[in-house]
């Protein structure tokens, strides 16, 4: 089972807006305090949950990419390049085939998937 902010705390000693503090770099932190709640992340092997960040947050952390087919070197290189990218930027990209589908497209486009995407490509 996965650590959380509430283990964290507990085992550092300290309150769980504390725990955030450190986690979101809040710089008015003691460096004894920053140092007992980076030693119980460590230990504990805490791993946001992106889920509930991004549920806070008001965001799904989700794009769309619609592309007419994966099969092609051109569109298998740019769905690479997006996946990438979002990455870096904690986003998970959500990529449907078309085949070509007008259809398919414009629903995409459309945002048949609003309430899950935040943007569409």
């Amino acid at each position: 089972m996965n650590a959380t902010i509430k283990d964290v705390a507990k085992l550092a000693g300290v309150s769980i807006k504390t725990v955030s503090n450190v986690l979101n770099g809040y710089p008015y932190l003691t460096d004894e305090t920053k140092a007992k709640v980076e030693k119980a992340l460590v230990e504990l092997d805490y791993r946001p949950n992106i889920a509930a960040r991004n549920l806070r947050r008001g965001r799904t952390g989700v794009i769309a990419l619609a592309l007419p087919n994966l099969s092609s070197p051109y569109f298998a290189e740019i769905a690479q390049l997006i996946v990438s990218e979002a990455g870096a930027r904690d986003l998970t990209v959500l990529v449907d085939a078309t085949d070509g589908d007008l259809e398919r497209e414009k629903l995409v486009a459309e945002g048949f998937r609003s309430q899950r995407c935040i943007g569409c490509l």
